[in-house]
């Protein structure tokens, strides 16, 4: 019923509270709040701003992070990681206001990408730094890069010809320590290098002895290869670079193999040999590195049906697991995988009235009792608009039927008028006359009035037994004059005046054969369906239950939409009530102040899937919170007796909030595959984690193992560094009235507040995986509110009137609504696959208001209108496109609601995403060099300046997408809440696109 209340009052945001629970419904603005919202203790209106910034989720800085790789290699499926930093924004946070930090244009090797063969000298001298005389040694060197230029070019991105020998000098300088001679002969022994042939050579011989001893150039030959294929760009160069190239279909298991050896020098450094040698002594696997180097060696050698049973351990190496014992990440993966048995099992074993503590015994799945907050939809125009207009006109046209059937036992409802069933049969047929407009908010002129009296005419004749054309003359004259018609001008036709009118009628024909009305109840529930989305709540989790739900998720999911459900606990303590008690014994009754100082932990079991542009993905994570509030208020009025009224001010100084992630992600690739084939198989993954997880007596590496070999596409994240933080200020007024005796009070309160929040910052990133996420979403809001409460309880001082989700000890039911939004984010989210930028990475800036959305397009009209033209395999002209497009906004502003936020997307180019892989690239190999790291650190320093100059330059990135995403969210607290707060919260939110225009 308060759902229905609030669709009809338009009103974005009702809360329920007792002095021991709480029920928030609400829209959830900005994907950049703190999830769940720790319920406010006796919270300002101005807390009502406390909305995200996104978006399930908008760009500006990268805040993400990998782990450090090995020493001495980095996983090609991993992002670049500085060291000792854990991720691009920590390290651009230690190194902006670093003294020794260069910029890009200054450093050599950036110089020497850019230049070419012309920075050669100044590369070589750089890399392989020696006394002047022996300063001729680096010449051969130079001469033998010199030579190489041309047949490395198709390895250079655009704009950065010299890319390859940087890369290249850099692997040569770590295999021969700097050594300018060996260095030359190096590059020899590569030209003569026929990689995958010693490999399955090494592979047949295995067990028989090892082959022959290698000279020192091929000892360097192979480590300068170690080096640059685990890098984003290193391959590439190889391949230009080796006397026999490996194939295409085998540089997957090739690079794979690179990496499981440098895994095993990692943990042995003797182990720094050529792969050949480390596979022709290789014995019955004993450890994961060992199944995995044999697993690659075997597919190299053409073995693929031998390799099979190992694949889970290569696909593990794949994911940088690279050990399965105690402690170990495949350990720590696997143990947070089986939590999800622990949550259904606690979920499901939930008792009405049951004691627990909410701190412990957490479990994500409550939260399901609120539902998937309309996750399961997809854009509202493209898809559920049409559905909605189809179900309604089935409906729409079934009702009239029966109405027009039942006209011989209608009755009019007084001298002179019709009966209600056929004036309602004649508004049907009128508006269903005409299909190419919605039925939905049909209005009515005076020609749609003379339309329907002339229907209604027709229809009074043939239920007297006359021909539809006998009317009376005159009769539609008098018709149009009846008060029935009259109230029709002006009114919009609606779904629920369908319903009624058929309630109506079930009332007034009670005695009709059972079931004549059922296919238009049915099309009106369709079309209900349609408009709310269905009913996903669950008000008892089991295993089965669950799979439906998220098996229903999975299959009606679109692209960019994102669930997270949430339940704990929250611990806390405040002032407010008792400070404004101590005040109210010493002030009198004119004044009292209080002090709002509070301080709340918060511990929370998340569950999310979603599937963004490049992935559908499960997380399950740990959630930790933490809320800080300064701020003083004060009641001026006077104390009549039993009765006071009065004015309440509240400033909220300063307010603090932060949560931080831990747990892990399991993702299935979208790119380059039909979106139905993505969802067979995710459901399928849904199915072994359920089953998995509940199974009795598995072992606890079997379910991980099981999942890496069934699942050859799938990622495996630990979660870095995550988390939401944000700052807030605030002013709220509003006056109060109440009445106290026998130590009861009741009251109703009603004010406006204004809050604004800045430093908000949301951050993801991946610190493990074969695709890793980045994703920091940054910006501000503004928000003002009005509301109104009402509360009844022990005698305490009266509260403010609550905006937002706090919860006041007396309040019996509250409502708020926004008056103003404003702000706005940016978002950048970067995406990595097998360690290289994909180019689906992007920055969106998104809008809590219309208004400021329109502004923007309206600025860049016209480069989207290019982006539109230049479309690859589309003909268009610059009129219709820019039709399109007022078009489209046109429509997001008619869709435009409180839960709406609005965004313009672009993804990084092919090119920029090239330039971006070189200078990750030439970081790690910098970071490798351990012998100076003054140097290393500067060009770490100078390679992610020039990273963030291509996100910075507007033409590295193309617009992609504009779009409306429709944001929900509900939020439950229940427990002690008075001075004190002790109690269990539940959240669950969603977003998804509701609207769209893609510029291809």
């Amino acid at each position: 019923m308060l759902d229905r209340i609030r669709h009809m009052t338009g009103l974005n945001r009702y809360t329920v509270e007792t002095p021991n629970s709480q029920h928030q419904q609400s829209a959830n603005k900005a994907d950049m709040s703190v999830r769940p919202n720790l319920p406010a203790r006796a919270a300002s209106p101005a807390a009502a701003a406390a909305t995200e910034m996104a978006p399930r989720q908008p760009l500006a800085a990268t805040a993400g992070g990998e782990s450090p790789a090995p020493a001495g290699m980095a996983s090609p499926v991993a992002p670049m990681t500085p060291s000792p930093a854990r991720s691009d924004s920590a390290l651009r946070r230690t190194q902006v206001d670093s003294a020794d930090a260069c910029t890009a244009a200054q450093h050599p090797l950036v110089a020497a990408m850019v230049q070419g063969a012309t920075g050669l000298h100044d590369l070589v001298e750089q890399q392989f730094p020696g006394v002047p005389q022996v300063s001729l040694s680096r010449l051969p060197l130079q001469e033998a890069l010199q030579a190489l230029m041309p047949g490395m070019s198709p390895a250079a991105p655009v704009g950065l010809p010299g890319a390859p020998a940087v890369l290249l000098a850099q692997s040569l300088a770590l295999a021969t320590g700097a050594d300018a001679v060996r260095a030359s002969a190096a590059i020899g022994a590569l030209r003569q290098l026929d990689p995958v042939g010693d490999i399955t050579d090494a592979w047949h011989l295995r067990g028989e002895g090892m082959p022959a001893s290698p000279s020192q150039a091929q000892q360097d030959a192979w480590r300068a290869v170690l080096d640059m294929a685990t890098t984003p760009s290193g391959m590439r160069v190889l391949q230009t670079v080796m006397g026999q190239p490996v194939a295409p279909a085998q540089e997957r298991d090739f690079v794979l193999l690179m990496k499981t050896v440098s895994a095993m020098a990692d943990r042995n450094v003797s182990a720094i040999a050529r792969p050949a040698e480390l596979i022709a002594g290789l014995g019955a696997p004993a450890t994961l590195l060992d199944e995995a180097l044999a697993c690659a060696a075997a597919r190299l050698a053409g073995e693929v049906q031998a390799a099979r049973p190992d694949d889970w351990a290569l696909n593990a190496v794949r994911n940088d697991l690279f050990d399965t014992g105690p402690g170990s990440d495949f350990a720590a993966v696997q143990s947070r995988l089986m939590k999800m048995g622990r949550w259904i099992g606690r979920a499901t074993n939930d008792r009405w009235g049951a004691l627990r503590n909410p701190m412990k015994g957490k479990s994500a799945f409550r939260a399901l009792r609120y539902g998937t907050q309309q996750v399961d939809r997809g854009p509202a125009v493209a898809r559920h608009r049409k559905a909605f207009d189809a179900a309604l006109r089935g409906a729409a046209s079934q009702l009239r039927d029966q109405l027009v059937a039942l006209a011989p036992t209608a009755r009019s409802s007084g001298p002179g008028q019709v009966p209600v069933e056929l004036l309602r049969a004649a508004v049907l047929d009128h508006c269903l006359a005409t299909p190419d407009r919605p039925l939905d908010g049909r209005m009515f002129d005076a020609a749609a009035v003379h339309d329907v009296a002339t229907r209604l005419a027709g229809m009074l004749a043939t239920a007297g037994g006359r021909p539809a054309g006998a009317a009376q003359p005159g009769l539609v004259e008098h018709l149009k004059q009846q008060p029935q018609l009259r109230t029709l001008v002006g009114a919009p036709l609606r779904m629920e005046q369908l319903e009624a009118w058929l309630a109506d009628a079930l009332k007034t024909h009670a005695a009709q054969p059972e079931g004549w009305a059922d296919a238009a109840a049915a099309g009106l529930q369709r079309a209900r369906v349609e408009v709310q989305g269905h009913d996903t709540r669950l008000q008892q989790v089991d295993r089965e239950a669950l799979r439906k739900s998220l098996k229903h998720i999975v299959q009606n999911i679109e692209g960019s939409s994102r669930l997270r459900l949430s339940s704990g606990g929250v611990l806390g303590v405040g002032l407010r009530h008792l400070s404004a008690a101590v005040s109210g014994l010493v002030s009198g009754f004119l004044l009292r102040g209080r002090v709002d100082a509070r301080k709340q932990w918060g511990r929370q079991a998340v569950f999310e899937i979603a599937m963004p542009p490049y992935d559908m993905e499960i997380m399950v994570a740990t959630q930790r919170q933490r809320a800080t509030q300064l701020g003083a208020g004060a009641f001026v009025g006077p104390h009549l007796g039993i009765a006071r009224a009065g004015a309440n001010v509240d400033v909220t100084a300063y307010a603090s909030e932060s949560a931080g992630l831990k747990g892990v992600t399991l993702r299935l690739p979208r790119i380059g595959r039909p979106v139905s084939e993505l969802r067979t198989e995710f459901s399928r993954l849904v199915d072994r984690l359920l089953d998995g997880t509940t199974a009795a007596g598995n072992p606890p590496q079997d379910l991980l193992k099981q999942l890496l070999q069934e699942f050859p596409g799938l990622t495996v994240n630990r979660i870095g560094l995550a988390g939401d933080e944000r700052k807030r200020h605030g002013f709220s007024v509003e006056g109060v009235a109440a009445v106290q005796a026998a130590g009861m009070r009741a009251g109703v309160n009603a004010g406006g507040a204004l809050e604004v929040q800045r430093g908000v910052i949301r951050h993801y990133e991946d610190d493990s995986g074969s695709m890793q996420v980045q994703r920091h979403i940054a910006g501000w809001s503004l928000r003002g509110a009005v509301g109104a409460r009402i509360s009844a309880g022990p005698s305490v001082d009266a509260g403010p009137v609550n905006l937002n989700s706090g919860n006041t000890d007396t309040t019996l039911v509250g409502g708020s609504a926004d008056v103003l939004v404003a702000g706005s984010s940016d978002r950048r989210e970067v995406v990595y696959q097998d360690g290289r930028l994909h180019p689906i990475s992007f920055h969106e800036t998104e809008f809590q208001n219309l208004d400021g959305f329109l502004a923007h397009v309206e600025r860049r009209r016209g480069e989207w209108v290019r982006a539109r033209l230049a479309s690859p395999g589309t003909e268009r002209d610059a009129g219709t496109e820019h039709t399109k497009l007022q078009g489209f906004l046109d429509e997001v502003t008619r869709q435009a609601t409180p839960t709406h936020t609005y965004a313009f997307r672009s993804t990084i180019s092919p090119s920029a995403a090239e330039r971006v892989d070189a200078y990750r690239s030439a970081a790690l190999l910098a970071q490798r060099q351990g012998a100076a790291p003054s140097a290393a650190h500067e060009t770490v320093a100078a390679m992610h300046a020039a990273v963030e100059g291509e996100w910075a330059d507007p033409a590295s990135l193309q617009p992609y997408s504009l779009r409306s995403y429709e944001r929900v969210a509900a939020q439950g607290f229940k427990g002690l809440n008075l001075v004190a707060q002790f109690g269990s919260v539940h959240a669950a939110d969603a977003n998804h696109i509701d609207n769209r225009l893609d510029a291809a």
